[in-house]
């Protein structure tokens, strides 16, 4: 299986499917769990968040499904389903 790759503008390319700690713009091909701190955007349009119990995610959001268990601040849009 191939492995995909999280683009993170003005900071980095990261290969995990989980973050932390991390400010900028976040895009992805494959769903995605955040159990720390993040602050920008989030852009998953075919694919899910899931904001951990550990996680604080300040960021405009669009994704297809969003999960949240610990905490989320900014715009969020969800196509499919918020939870």
């Amino acid at each position: 299986m191939e492995a995909k790759a999280w683009t993170l503008r003005r900071r980095a390319i990261c290969s995990h499917r989980q973050v932390g700690g991390d400010q900028g713009e976040l895009s992805g091909s494959e769903d995605l769990y955040v159990d720390g701190n993040v602050e920008g955007s989030i852009e998953l349009r075919n694919n899910s968040l899931t904001v951990g119990p550990n996680g604080k995610v300040k960021a405009n959001v669009s994704a297809k499904v969003i999960v949240v268990l610990g905490q989320l601040e900014g715009t969020v849009t969800a196509s499919d389903r918020w939870n």
